[in-house]
């Protein structure tokens, strides 16, 4: 059911508001949002739903979103509103009073009345009321009360000292006048009620109906008081009421209905009473009020709207909803709640907490037990067995409490318990879950104690939830680990079966389940929906039955409760209630509740529903009987063109649908919605017809604009929808895009006269091409006839030159067909005609072949631009061109041919024929080709000598200058040195010179290798020979730097190859190995065996190297030289003069390295002479 106002009983109407008392939803607004003075004195609210509010700014407006401002011609404090029959709203201000209208583009303007008044009238001070009754509007001042209708003004004078105030009762109207009394309105004139004297000097600050006798009339310092309309008799209504009012100062009141009062006070907010006085609810700061000076009460639908001292706010007085958070005195994220010795119970994360109720209806507030400040998880009633007598079981984090009606005591200290459940079979039992399994104490009657802790099963998780089966047997919820059951031995304390159920059995828990039962069966609750256990095959399966019954959204079922009543309660947001005998969502309650996370619910006994949320509790009571429709409707607030340019200001309709040029085809609309309950939820729908097909999606955003319309009359609908779902009546707006200049009916019409004059000047224009085309035909036909004359007697005489002509190319014919090269002859166009022998010859084509293949047209079949290209210059220039290039032939040989093409002319200078002439020169383009790459081979030989050389000079400068500048030292500081000094510096020389022989050695090789001086004698030798004579000789090298030598290769390592330059391959293997290896390390020789091959691998542990640095070894054009792990130098020398002898060996290196690792150095021999 979707609605606005909930029509509970009368019993329950009345309870709502003295039951433990909470704080109301409250909306507070201070001068910051709406832009004007903090004062306020007055709330109306218009036909549409916009309230106005009585400012010192003038009168403030607000529609749900906007706030505006409406100024007094005089500037002046606005002091009371009213609204008449039509709809009109009135203003009384400080000299000044009138009425509010909207003017021709909907902005809402303040006209005053006083010119209308007789110059001796105009002079007052505050307008402190104004009413409207029947077609009568009246202002009150201090000497005049002003009575305006359709015929003019009607005013009345003071009888007392000056009049205090104006109120309307059950569409009566009464004055106090002070000095006087209270008096009555009727026949045009102000009479005294009876008992009216007896107020005279009283601040009267209300008068309001009671029942058909009597009047309630508020006493500023006295309070309520009644008044017999029949006797005059006053008494006073309630003496508790009394007493608080004094303190409290009246200021206004109001009837909420007919049940209760709210009152507004000078000291102490506003005050709810019953028909007979109680105070069932105190509103102020505890509460949420943001002041508590109220001068007046505005009831709008369920909202109670409060102009204060210090700002505006909104009371949903109506929702059955209270709610306690921090500033209640709660701490901590709530874990359990129930009512124990009629007092609501709360456990949190710190501790325990009981609510206070507070007298005479002020918010009550929750006090923590300062025995019990520890973490809480689980309350538990506990009926004492054989007894009247129950206590309060709170489980903590370190052991159990109880609690009772006069102490609080420790049960046991120890192990945290998340569950409580005292046994239904056994009475004297109480299970407890706890961090590490299921355990249990037991009550001893006689002695009234509490045992030990028996555990009825340990495992290594905690347990959340229990439930007992009539059997006594026992399911107990895992946390993130499923369910286990678990069957209980009566007649003793120890379980005879434990088995757990997870996801092999159909539970897939990522936190922890709930146990409930519905219809009879017992569900099990987690992520992925409710389950039933299947007995038979020992499995989990869903439950259909419940997600049958409850339509909710797709999620996780926390919590679920049921009251006595049959209403079904699930995550603090459904409420589901039997409805002939169908289970039926009414839901529409709970939406009102802000949005949070639902910790724990509790049906209470008066089956009210109390939710723990991250954000506090809420109680929300149990509402009977039907719910009454309430309609709200959505306002258009402005409509805006280009720049900002207001076309509509939203509270009137427009006499004429708004044109806009075309040029301005830009629009945009601002709507609102008059519903102030959690207008946060509402949401809006539009259409714009002419240019959307369907409605829009529901948004929370209340602002459109639409830009490059084209031109035609388009409507705007919009629509509103509130949290209960209720969607109000559409608000349309209409308006028209001109179109441009271009396409008006004008432009239209002269573009269809140009069209029309355009047509006729063609066909005029084409009339006259034919005439002149006819004459000009004619003449034609003349001239062609006698020149077909003048060429018959041209072809006669050319007869008898063509046949000396064809005698003489026979003779040609004979020699082009028989000459080597290639002859053929081609049109002007390109077309082939005929080739000689030769061209079959050298390109293996014959003619037809050729056409075939290839096409007639040389210029459009040849791919190659050279040859059209020579073709298309020779046919242009009409000279021979000569060209070579290089083609296959028919069998797919390449040539290359040089060729002549010669055009034939005739008399006039034409081409007539195209003679191309093709010697083959393939010889000697392959002569050309082999000298140029002769000439870049010694280039780059050159180039990369030079470049070595360079490598090769730097690295013997270093070692040279050091031993150059030690025998300098020696030389002219010999006798500064003693012996031991001597010995370390001819050792660094002798370091120095050894890397200088090592280098000018591998130099040498490398010189005479490439000088072929080194003389090849490959025969069958042994590696691992070769190898052991190596490792001998590094022997000391290696122990300097601790490396181990291993030498794993097998006897029969022979390979054919130059003993000297093999073994020069294996020494400066070795020397790098032991350069780049550390301290510790190890070097190894292993070999791999092929067909034809023997692979020597040098394997080291040292400091390897990436892909970049191996891409750089092998070349002598690079310097690339790594320092070793003793920053021993090198120059790379070594390496180069390897690949160079393995080359000479038929041999091949490779080299596998991972940076930090090591490096592996491959180099692979053939086994026997190889040609």
């Amino acid at each position: 059911m979707r609605n606005l106002l909930f029509v509970c009983i009368t019993i329950l109407g009345l309870n709502a508001f003295g039951y433990e008392a909470g704080k109301f939803f409250i909306q507070n607004f201070t001068s910051k949002d709406y832009h004007g003075h903090t004062q306020n004195w007055v709330v109306e609210q218009d036909t549409n739903g916009v309230m106005y509010f009585g400012n010192q700014a003038g009168v403030l407006s607000f529609d749900g979103y906007f706030w505006r401002t409406i100024p007094i011609t005089n500037h002046s404090t606005v002091r009371s509103l009213t609204i008449d029959t039509n709809g009109r709203i009135y203003a009384g201000a400080v000299g000044d009073f009138g009425y509010l209208e909207p003017n021709a583009s909907g902005k809402m303007v303040y006209h005053s009345l006083v010119p209308l008044l007789d110059s001796a009238l105009r002079d007052f001070g505050n307008v402190w009321n104004c009413a409207a009754l029947g077609n009568k509007v009246f202002f009150l001042t201090d000497n005049w009360l002003y009575i305006y209708s359709q015929s003019g003004f009607t005013v009345l004078p003071t009888r007392g000292d000056y009049f205090y105030a104006l109120y309307v009762a059950e569409n009566d109207l009464y004055v106090h006048d002070y000095g006087n009394g209270l008096l009555k309105y009727a026949n045009d004139s102000l009479s005294l009620v009876p008992g009216g004297k007896n107020l005279d000097v009283h601040s009267v600050h209300a008068v309001l109906p009671y029942d058909k006798e009597h009047l309630l009339i508020g006493v500023r310092n006295v309070g309520f008081v009644l008044l017999n309309q029949l006797t005059g008799n006053l008494s006073l209504l309630n003496n508790e009421l009394s007493d608080f009012i004094s303190n409290a100062e009246l200021y206004h009141a109001i009837v909420l209905d007919q049940f209760r009062y709210a009152i507004a006070t000078i000291r102490k907010g506003i005050v709810i009473i019953d028909h007979h006085g109680n105070i069932l609810n105190q509103i102020n700061k505890s509460s949420g009020l943001q002041d508590e000076t109220v001068y007046f009460l505005k009831k709008s639908g369920g909202v109670l709207w409060a102009a204060l001292e210090k700002g505006i706010s909104i009371i949903e007085w109506q929702t059955p909803i209270r709610y306690w958070d921090e500033l209640s005195g709660l701490q901590g994220s709530i874990t359990d709640m129930l009512r124990f010795n009629n007092q609501m119970m709360v456990s949190t994360g710190s501790g325990v907490f009981q609510l206070i109720e507070n007298p005479k209806g002020e918010t009550s507030y929750f006090k923590s037990m300062a025995e019990v400040a520890d973490q809480a998880w689980d309350l538990q009633t506990y009926n004492i067995p054989g007894s009247t007598d129950s206590i309060l079981l709170v489980g903590i984090g370190k052991g159990l409490w109880k609690i009772s009606s006069n102490k609080t005591e420790r049960i046991f200290r120890g192990e945290g318990v998340y569950k409580i459940l005292p046994s239904e079979v056994k009475p004297e039992r109480i299970y407890l879950g706890m961090v590490s399994g299921l355990g249990y104490i037991s009550y001893n009657t006689h002695l009234k104690t509490f045992s030990d802790v028996h555990m009825v099963a340990e495992f290594n998780n905690e347990v959340r939830d229990i439930f007992e089966n009539p059997d006594g047997s026992l399911w107990i919820s895992l946390a993130y680990k499923g369910a286990a059951f678990i069957n209980v031995n009566q007649s003793s304390t120890d379980s005879d079966a434990v088995t757990f159920y997870g996801a092999d059995q159909g539970l897939q828990v990522k936190r922890e389940l709930l146990l409930f039962k519905y219809q009879h069966k017992l569900c099990f609750s987690c992520e992925q929906g409710v389950f039933n256990f299947d007995s038979v095959n020992k499995r989990f399966i869903t439950d259909s039955l419940f997600a049958a019954s409850f339509k909710i959204e797709p999620g996780r079922t926390t919590y679920y409760s049921t009251d006595n009543k049959g209403t079904h309660w699930i995550n603090g947001r459904y409420r589901f209630v039997t409805q002939d005998s169908v289970l039926i969502e009414d839901s529409d309650l709970l939406k009102r509740l802000p949005d949070f996370n639902t910790e724990f619910q509790y049906i209470d006994s008066d089956r009210s529903l109390w939710i723990g949320t991250s954000e506090g509790i809420y109680r929300v009571k149990a509402m009977e009987g039907t719910a009454a429709e309430t309609s709200f409707k959505v306002l258009l607030r402005s409509v805006y063109s280009k720049n900002d340019s207001l076309l509509y200001w939203g509270n009137s309709t427009l006499q004429t649908i708004p044109k806009l040029e075309h040029k301005n085809n830009f629009i945009g609309f601002v709507y609102s919605a008059g519903f102030y309950e959690k207008p946060e939820a509402v949401q809006y729908s539009f259409l714009l017809e002419g240019y959307d097909n369907q409605w829009s999606e529901w948004s929370n955003i209340n602002q459109k604009e639409f830009t490059n319309l084209f031109e035609r009359t388009y409507a705007f609908r919009v629509k509103a929808k509130n949290y209960l779902g209720v969607e109000s009546h559409e608000v349309v707006f209409t308006f028209t895009i001109k179109p441009p200049w271009y396409r008006t009916w004008l432009a239209y019409t002269l573009y269809a006269v140009g069209v029309i004059l355009i047509v006729t000047a063609i066909v005029l224009y084409r009339t006259r091409k034919l005439r002149y085309d006819k004459i000009r035909l004619e003449s034609i036909i003349r001239e062609r006839t006698m020149e077909i004359i003048r060429q018959k007697d041209e072809i006669e005489a050319s007869a008898n030159c063509l046949a000396e002509a064809n005698r003489e190319l026979q003779k040609l014919s004979l020699i082009a067909q028989k000459t080597d090269n290639a002859v053929s002859v081609f049109d002007a166009t390109g077309n082939i005609e005929w080739v000689n022998e030769g061209f079959t010859h050298l390109f293996g084509y014959t003619l037809e072949q050729f056409i075939n293949e290839k096409g007639r047209n040389l210029v459009q079949s040849s791919s190659n631009l050279q040859i059209t290209d020579a073709l298309k210059n020779c046919i242009e220039r009409k000279e021979s061109i000569i060209y070579q290039y290089f083609t296959l032939t028919r069998n797919q040989q390449g040539v290359w041919a040089q060729t002549t093409l010669t055009p034939i002319l005739d008399e006039a200078g034409n081409i007539t024929r195209i003679i191309a002439i093709d010697s083959d020169i393939t010889k000697v383009k392959d002569a050309e080709q082999e000298i140029e790459h002769q000439r870049d081979e010694l280039k780059k030989a050159n180039d990369t000598k030079d470049k070595f050389f360079s490598i090769i000079a730097h690295d013997l400068r270093g070692p040279l200058s050091t031993v150059f500048t030690l025998l300098n030292i020696l030389h002219t500081d010999l006798d500064l040195f003693d012996k031991e000094q001597l010995k370390t510096l001819i050792g660094q020389m002798k370091e120095a010179t050894g890397k200088t022989f090592n280098l000018t050695e591998n130099l040498l090789d490398w010189a005479n290798l490439r000088r072929d001086s080194i003389p090849y004698r490959p025969k069958t030798i042994s590696i691992t020979e070769i190898v052991d004579e190596n490792l001998e000789l590094f022997q000391s090298q290696a122990l300097k730097k601790q490396i181990q030598l291993d030498n794993e290769l097998p006897k029969e390592v022979e390979v054919f190859a130059d003993e000297e330059m093999i073994k020069t391959i294996i020494r400066n293997l070795l020397g790098n190995a032991i350069k780049f290896t550390g301290a510790g390390g190890k070097i190894m020789f292993k070999a791999t065996e092929t067909s034809d091959k023997w692979c020597i691998h040098v394997i080291d542990t040292g400091t390897g190297m990436d892909k970049d640095e191996i891409d750089k070894l092998f070349r002598i054009d690079i310097q690339h030289t790594t320092p070793g792990t003793l920053q021993e130098k090198g120059s790379g020398m070594g390496l180069i003069l390897i690949k160079e002898f393995l080359d000479k060996n038929k041999g091949e290196i490779r080299v596998e390295s991972v940076h930090g690792k090591g490096s592996t150095f491959s180099i692979c021999l053939p086994k026997i002479k190889t040609d």
